[in-house]
């Protein structure tokens, strides 16, 4: 094929297009004055000069501002440019922005590109690094309706329903235990449960319960006991009460108030 198909102003230059003589990026900067040629225009992007880069440089020219503009910049015209900004190539369509200096339009040109622009890939899935990479201003985020100071603390980790039916399975047995002293004086209660009968694929059943002449919905949720931390259920209800308030002392000779005293 004669022209590289998949080539558009701005990109690297590749093929037979590309001459050992070209000058890379790095060799150019802003405010360097450079002599080329206009190799060709768009409506909606602008000019685009050829400096002896590998990569085309762009004036920003679009929509009306060209009714104009078409008498005095003409593809194959020699120009001068002052190169206003040179940015990444991977993440900006057109790395090198121009302005002319001879023909000087800057009075011609009224439209304005907001931002340079940029490739958009699958891979960005972060709005705000896109942003910072292509040189955008963050978009504010709206106020939650909710005010979440006033909001109780919810946690959404998946472990934790597990670990608030251990607990309730914990103090379960032990009221059961402190309802009966006499059966669990010399034993505990996870000495007395055979713990090779637990199938763990039915640990949890649904099934309906009637509270006076209401049918509600149960869940019935069967607890390993070796998943049970006993020791340490049974050290913390023998721990005694003490309120806490800021600003007074407590004495360890005080295991308990009185609403007088408080």
């Amino acid at each position: 094929m004669q022209f590289d198909q998949d080539y558009y102003p701005g990109r690297r230059k590749r093929g037979k297009d590309y001459r050992e003589d070209m000058l890379e990026l790095p060799f150019f900067y802003p405010g360097q004055i450079c002599y080329g040629k206009v190799i060709s225009i768009h409506l909606h992007q602008g000019a685009f000069v050829d400096i002896g880069g590998t990569h085309d440089g762009w004036v920003p020219i679009k929509g009306n501002d060209w009714y104009w503009i078409r008498h005095h910049i003409k593809p194959g015209m020699n120009v001068y440019v002052e190169i206003l900004a040179k940015r990444d190539p991977y993440r900006f369509r057109f790395p090198l922005e121009m302005r002319l200096v001879y023909p000087n339009i800057d009075h011609l040109i009224f439209n304005r590109f907001d931002f340079p622009p940029i490739f958009h890939r699958k891979e960005d899935t972060n709005e705000e690094q896109l942003w910072r990479e292509g040189g955008r201003l963050p978009i504010p985020r709206k106020k939650p309706s909710t005010d979440m100071e006033t909001e109780p603390l919810v946690s959404d980790h998946p472990f934790v329903e597990t670990l608030w039916e251990w607990h309730n399975a914990e103090q379960m047995i032990l009221d059961h235990e402190d309802e009966n002293p006499d059966k669990f004086k010399d034993v505990t209660y996870e000495s007395t449960v055979d713990t090779s009968s637990f199938d763990e694929e039915n640990r949890i059943q649904y099934t309906e319960g009637r509270v006076k002449e209401t049918v509600l919905k149960k869940k019935v949720v069967n607890v390993n006991i070796k998943e049970l931390d006993m020791k340490a259920a049974r050290a913390e209800r023998e721990v005694p009460f003490v309120p806490s308030l800021a600003g007074f002392f407590v004495s360890p000779l005080c295991h308990s108030f009185t609403d007088a005293e408080i």
